[in-house]
């Protein structure tokens, strides 16, 4: 709504230029505005839970150990990965 009634208005003061033209760049200009606003939004949480889940320096903590994988073999005419 705010980029039609805007390229409106700006049509009406410019009466050269089509309102399509107006409507369309103040569009792409809101949407350029809402993806460097994510982007941003998003690094800003991703550091946060960085931060957050920062461990104390000195202090260790125990890995567990991975989980084994299957190493099964399929029988006779079965594809890969199906038993």
């Amino acid at each position: 709504m705010a980029a039609t009634d805007g390229g409106l208005l700006a049509s009406f003061a410019a009466s050269n230029i089509k309102a399509s033209v107006f409507i369309t760049s103040i569009s792409f200009a809101i949407y350029l505005a809402a993806r460097l606003t994510g982007l941003r939004l998003r690094d800003r949480r991703q550091h946060r839970h960085e931060s957050q889940h920062a461990q104390p320096a000195g202090r260790t903590y125990p890995r567990h150990a991975p989980e084994p994988t299957a190493t099964a073999t399929p029988p006779d005419g079965a594809l890969p990965g199906i038993l």
